[in-house]
């Protein structure tokens, strides 16, 4: 299908009334003819069409990031199954976004399913349901005080975290691609305390390797431009310096995106294709929700960021000096403060060698 062609009669019709009113606004004395007045309503309901589809083409946009997060993809001609919908819009929901969001989520989804002509999933009732709870938790949270769903600090992925959520990595059979992939993901940005924007942007030029350890160069990070150096953990297996060897060795990158989108086929012997597109930085905190939960560990608001937190937070337990820490970072001295008052909280365990 041709994407510049765009059929949405809601926008014609918006069109049509927003038209009215501008000729209504200039006629005055002047004289508009009907095909005056047509050509004001076509142009119009082009730009209303245009504007919806690059609207929907960015919110499915992430909707892909995510789906190939769980090793799925949208296939042209095939329904989108209500579960995974339901899925995503509470992964959504619990990554804080606001109802409007969502909504515009699940529309942009419908929208995809009515340009393959597909019948909308709005209608199926676990979806309906789905955005019923949603809205009922949206209310709740007016009536406490809390309409704006301001969001809390992430919860800060320690050292024990880490190793549960390897376990579990380890433990799902995944395919291959996708296990070393994210546990490469976890276990560097854990042991460099990056961004989640930062670890997307990572490029196979941007890691120097020595036989004490590596050295990875920040282009462009909030905090500036900086290195962050790791040394081999005495634990192969919760090495970040081996399993980011690992996956690149696995996915043939020499240069270019190190950590790229993954596409698993569903059926028959479910080959791997590793593209050379980038991943986004949300799918690094979906990524690390997804294992959180698969590790049983308590519901909270795990993000990209968690392994960022978790990194200075387990720093700090293990007596390290902040200034070493702030330069791994980048961090400004008042804003690591807090991580310091949050790891009083933790019991003491080891952030240079992670112990299963």
């Amino acid at each position: 299908m041709n994407q510049n062609i765009i059929t949405d009669t809601t926008s014609q019709a918006i069109a049509q009334r927003d038209a009215a009113r501008v000729i209504d606004t200039v006629m005055g004395p002047l004289v508009i003819t009907r095909q005056d007045a047509e050509q004001v309503i076509e142009m119009m309901s082009k730009a209303k069409a245009a504007n919806t589809h690059r609207a929907h083409a960015s919110r499915l946009a992430v909707f892909r990031s995510w789906l190939a997060s769980e090793g799925l993809q949208l296939i042209d001609g095939v329904t989108i199954p209500a579960p995974v919908i339901v899925k995503y819009l509470n992964s959504r929901w619990q990554g804080g976004r606001k109802l409007s969001t969502i909504d515009a989520d699940l529309a942009a989804i419908c929208y995809w399913h009515a340009e393959q002509g597909m019948d909308s999933p709005a209608r199926d009732k676990a979806v309906r349901d789905c955005i019923a709870g949603i809205k009922r938790q949206t209310a709740e949270s007016v009536r406490n005080g809390d309409a704006t769903r301001k969001a809390t600090p992430a919860d800060a992925a320690d050292a024990s975290a880490i190793v549960r959520m390897i376990r579990a990595i380890d433990a799902q059979g995944q395919h291959e691609a996708i296990r070393l992939r994210d546990r490469a993901m976890l276990l560097l940005g854990f042991a460099t305390g990056m961004r989640r924007g930062e670890i997307a942007a990572l490029r196979a030029e941007h890691v120097e390797w020595f036989p004490q350890g590596v050295i990875v160069s920040v282009w462009a990070g909030k905090t500036g431009d900086r290195q962050a150096q790791i040394t081999h953990n005495t634990d192969a297996n919760l090495c970040a310096i081996a399993a980011l060897r690992a996956w690149m060795d696995f996915a043939g990158i020499t240069s270019g995106p190190i950590f790229r989108q993954v596409i698993v086929t569903p059926r028959g012997d479910r080959r791997a294709i590793v593209t050379e597109r980038p991943i986004a930085g949300q799918v690094i905190a979906r990524t690390l929700a997804k294992w959180a939960d698969a590790a049983n560990l308590p519901a909270g608001r795990w993000s990209g960021h968690s392994l960022r937190a978790g990194f200075c937070v387990q720093g700090v337990i293990d007596g390290v000096p902040e200034s070493e820490l702030r330069a791994q970072t980048g961090h400004k001295s008042a804003v690591f403060y807090g991580y310091a008052q949050r790891a009083q909280a933790f019991s003491v365990r080891r952030n240079s060698a992670l112990r299963g």
